[in-house]
């Protein structure tokens, strides 16, 4: 017998244009839900090998290939835990390539400008082949592949180690080259140390004078200063040599990623960049250390932007890891930065914790959740570490600063939390603002809300339950009324709206750092009242909670009906991590047509009012005839 089947696109097209008829129906608590971030199920990011970047920056070191995960070698002598970047000069060949390249190596953190700063490495170089008269070996880059190129770079040329940095503008005139020489002054002969195992490098750019003359260059080998000069100024003008390549990743044990003739071939170890100008003493220091990590160095005035020590190969994301929107569509999941990771606390479970205060460390939801001239309710649990001498914004969505539209919320110097927002009405800003009369603790749990109210014209915050009330001063909260309000026009004439992404850990553009755990951050596109903030402050959970025992029945009520298609309706497509009631009837995570083949095949459309098999609406009927096609398609494919 001739089966005719519609085809997958066809059925498809069916159904979701039925779906978008029906209707849905939620718990209280979830009822215009857009956003839900319980921080107990942080998706794991694509993972790939790095090199980890002991101080806590997050420049982590790519292995190339990304695969390789191996012991690295030590050299034949007593670096222990040095990296191998030897594939010629060995049987073994442990990297296909010949470099590491860095995760966010276009940071401008890593572009020296006019600044101190200084590098330090260990290295050997074994290959005969390096110390010919024309090889060149680069051993750390950042941009300066060639004399006219900007940036700075380390590299042997016929063995001898050679610093070469060119201003930004990418004059020959500017260019700055210090080499490895030893002799009589004016007698001075490049040294080659191509087979003669381990040496120590490190380069001091002395921008600011503090150990010679202003603009000076040290290079030093095994602790000792070999030589010196000092960067020339940048045309009529006389401008400080400006060292930056904001478009060249840097790299250790490569040039550029293209000529690899002259990638390194050799063993490295100890890896490290700072801001700072490193003393004699401190180079020293670095020479004669027996380990290494971001504390070998303990000066307020040297910063460590990357250290890497190659002890620990770890598997780092290329991609970030992600924390899911769990309800609302559609599904706009955080992406996570720098040094955040889940963790377990004692009292509220699997969290999310901004380990340390960094402009690289935050959860970017996007631009997305604007209030607008809509009602709005944002809802997030906060422990602040403390210690802080600024203020953290560990919620916002612009707002920076009071001149800026948005929100934010925001744990301050003084311990005391503020909640706080701008709108414009014909290009004036309006400010709202209150503030908790108290520091809250810093270590412990606590509930921040926001209510912006369209309707009322009240903007309310919440500490633990507590609101600020129609004025923002209850004696638990305080508005400055000189300068704030907590009140606007109603009726949807202001609208709060920015172009800064979502944001968890620090603001949008970079500034106000947070440091602590944060928990289940909610958005709703209505005002939550002041007795389901407390509810919430109390532990209510905020989606539906419901036994489903019938399958393709999302709320419980034992039968698959129009109110199930609208459920699947509204989570169609998205990935989702609550089970059947948000129509992932076979639970593998997504709401597509095999949930919708589930839900034809189990109909039963029950009146309520009857408890008879009613006759469905011609819309839903329609929806069936969708679904009982989809369920064919995907049985024949299984035949």
């Amino acid at each position: 017998m001739t089966r005719h089947r519609l085809g997958p696109i066809g059925a498809m097209v069916i159904m979701v244009a039925c779906l978008m008829v029906a209707t849905t129906s939620h718990a209280a608590l979830s009822d215009n839900l857009t956003l839900y971030s319980t921080m107990n199920n942080v998706t794991a990011p694509a993972q790939a090998n790095y090199w980890q970047d002991v101080s806590g920056n997050g420049f982590h070191a790519q292995a190339d290939p990304p695969t390789y995960d191996g012991t690295p070698d030590v050299g034949g002598t007593n670096r222990g835990t040095a990296v191998d970047f030897v594939t010629t000069i060995t049987p073994e060949t442990q990297f296909n390539s010949q470099q590491i390249t860095f995760a966010n190596g276009l940071d401008p953190n890593l572009d020296p400008g006019t600044t101190d700063f200084s590098f330090s490495f260990w290295y050997n170089q074994p290959e005969a082949d390096a110390a010919g008269e024309t090889a060149a070996r680069y051993l750390l880059s950042k941009g300066n592949y060639s004399q006219i190129s900007p940036g700075f770079g380390v590299y042997t040329k016929a063995g001898a180690l050679t610093i070469r940095s060119e201003d930004a503008g990418g004059d020959p005139l500017d260019e700055f080259q210090l080499q490895h020489v030893a002799g009589l002054p004016g007698l001075e002969t490049p040294v080659n140390l191509v087979g003669t195992g381990w040496h120590h490098v490190t380069g001091v750019f002395d921008r600011t004078g503090t150990y010679g003359a202003v603009d000076s260059v040290t290079l030093y080998v095994d602790g000792t200063a070999v030589n010196s000069g000092v960067l020339p100024t940048v045309g009529e003008l006389e401008l400080p040599n400006n060292i930056s390549a904001p478009t060249n990743a840097i790299r250790i044990a490569g040039k550029d990623g293209v000529d690899t003739t002259r990638d390194f071939e050799g063993y490295m170890d100890d890896v490290a960049f700072y801001r700072g100008a490193l003393s004699p003493t401190q180079v020293q220091t670095l020479y004669t250390a027996t380990s290494f990590n971001a504390s070998t160095i303990s000066d307020p005035n040297i910063t460590p932007v990357f250290v890497h020590n190659f002890e620990t190969n770890l598997h780092v994301a290329p991609s970030p890891a992600t924390v899911p929107d769990v309800y609302g569509a559609p599904d706009v999941p955080g992406v996570i930065h720098g040094d955040v990771t889940q963790v377990t606390d004692g009292t509220r479970g699997e969290v999310l914790s901004v380990n340390t205060r960094n402009v690289n460390n935050y959860v970017d939801f996007g631009d997305n959740f604007d209030p607008g001239a809509t009602s709005h309710t944002v809802s997030v649990w906060v422990k602040p570490d403390g210690g802080n001498t600024a203020t953290e914004m560990f919620a916002t969505k612009g707002n920076r600063s009071t001149a800026q539209e948005g929100w934010s919320m925001s744990y301050r110097a003084d311990g005391k939390v503020g909640v706080r927002g701008t709108y414009f009405i014909d290009g004036t800003a309006y400010k709202l603002n209150t503030v908790t009369e108290t520091a809250i603790s810093a270590g412990e749990w606590h509930h921040v809300a926001l209510v912006i109210d369209q309707d009322t014209g009240l903007w309310e915050a919440f500490i633990d339950g507590v609101g600020s009330g129609l004025d923002g001063d209850n004696g638990l909260w305080n508005c400055d009324e000189v300068n704030y309000a907590v009140t606007f026009p109603t009726g949807g004439s202001v609208g709060f709206d920015s172009t800064y992404s979502l944001m968890l850990g620090r603001s949008g553009d970079g500034n106000a750092l947070f440091q602590g755990d944060l928990d289940d951050f909610a958005i709703w596109n209505r005002a939550l009242t002041s007795t389901e903030i407390s509810a919430i402050y109390g532990g209510a959970n905020l989606l539906p909670s419901v036994t489903i025992t019938v399958p393709g029945d999302t709320d419980g009520d034992d039968d698959v009906d129009p109110d199930d298609a609208g459920t699947l309706a509204s989570n169609w497509g998205a990935a989702v991590t609550n089970g059947a009631w948000d129509g992932d009837f076979n639970a593998d995570g997504a709401v597509n047509a095999l949930d919708a083949s589930i839900l034809a095949a189990n109909w039963t459309g029950v009146l309520e009012s009857a408890g008879q098999v009613g006759v469905p609406e011609p819309g839903t009927l329609v929806l069936l005839m969708g679904l009982a096609c989809l369920a064919t398609t995907l049985r024949g494919r299984k035949e």
